[in-house]
Order: structure tokens, then sequence, then C-alpha cells
């Protein structure tokens, strides 16, 4: 660090447990005769506008044009093409890897909606999927899928009349147990 500040303006940061003790960094700065201060954290009761704005943008809108579906991402999802071009969405938050993930299919007209979750909803002996209507008059079905390379992951189908999707919410045992992917299924649908 001495050596660079010599030879150039720098910001650096570092962790708390790095400054402070006899080999500490401040010690040894002072003792090879750098002045330093603190610099005290200032909070304001109202946010910065920056603040505000990273906070405002949590969620990402994305919009199906052909099938009418919107989605609201916790964030920018990655977005790829599979199945003849139909898109696949995944969102993996930072830190924790839980992942959601939106295929858009062509739907298979043949099929019901409980005969496409027998195919796509490989549950796990002992679990079982669910056919119920939401409270907006959606059809979906709803259950614990276990696929490689997911694991253990909560499915949710929902069929129009020319589109099949599949909502996917996986991560740890905590998220797995809680409502967070049911969050993340709610603020998806067709309009």
């Amino acid at each position: 660090l001495d050596s660079l500040i010599r030879s150039q303006s720098i910001f650096c940061a570092v962790g708390a447990g790095h400054l402070a003790g006899e080999l500490g960094l401040i010690n040894l700065l002072r003792s090879k005769g750098y002045k330093l201060r603190p610099v005290m954290a200032a909070f304001s009761e109202k946010p910065v506008p920056a603040k505000a704005a990273i906070k405002a943008s949590r969620t990402y809108s994305y919009y199906h044009e052909p099938s009418g579906l919107a989605a609201v991402f916790p964030g920018k999802p990655l977005e790829t093409r599979i199945w003849d071009n139909h898109p696949f969405l995944v969102y993996r938050e930072m830190g924790q890897g839980n992942t959601y993930s939106v295929e858009i299919l062509p739907a298979d007209s043949s099929l019901s909606l409980s005969d496409q979750a027998a195919i796509y909803i490989a549950s796990p002996d002992g679990t079982f999927f669910e056919q119920r209507t939401l409270d907006d008059g959606t059809e979906i079905c709803e259950g614990i899928g276990d696929t490689y390379p997911e694991g253990p992951h909560w499915i949710r189908l929902i069929q129009s009349d020319r589109y099949l999707v599949i909502l996917k919410a996986y991560g740890g045992n905590k998220f797995m147990n809680s409502n967070r992917p049911f969050s993340f299924f709610g603020r998806i649908g067709f309009e």
C-alpha cells in the first residue's frame, strides 16, 4: 500500500479487522509518517436520490408479446432461446444462488393441464402436485419436482390456449421452505 500511495492517488477499502492493533494498517501507515484521520459515516432520514433509484429498481418486468405473458423478476434475467426459438429466462440471486426460471413453450392441445403436470413435474416419491384455481380464475398445477441439475424445486404450470409456461424456483433448504417461490409465481401470468 505504501508503494502505491507514493506513486499515485488511490482509494483503498479493507475489512475492519485489518485496521486495529499493533500490526494493523493504521499503526503501520502512521509508523511510515502518514497522517490519518477517521471519516465518520453520516446517515440521513431521507435516502439520497441514487439510493432511492437503486431501491426502486429491485425488480425487472418482462413481457412476451406473442403469449401475453407478463413476469416480474427480482432482477434482470438471462434470456436464452430453446425449443424452436421459445424463450427461457433464468434469474439467479447473487450470494444465495436462489434461482427463478420461466420457460414459454407451445401448448400441446391434446394434453390437459394435469397431463402436462405429469410430464413436467417429476415429483419425488411421497410428494404430489395439485391442480387448483387462483383467485383471478387462472388454472395452475403446482408441486415439487426433483430433476437434474436443479435438484428439488418448486414448479408451477400455467397453460393458455396456445402456450404452456413452466415456472421453477429452487435454492437452499430455507428458500424451499419459505414463501419466496410462491411470491415469484404470483407475479407471473397472462394479461
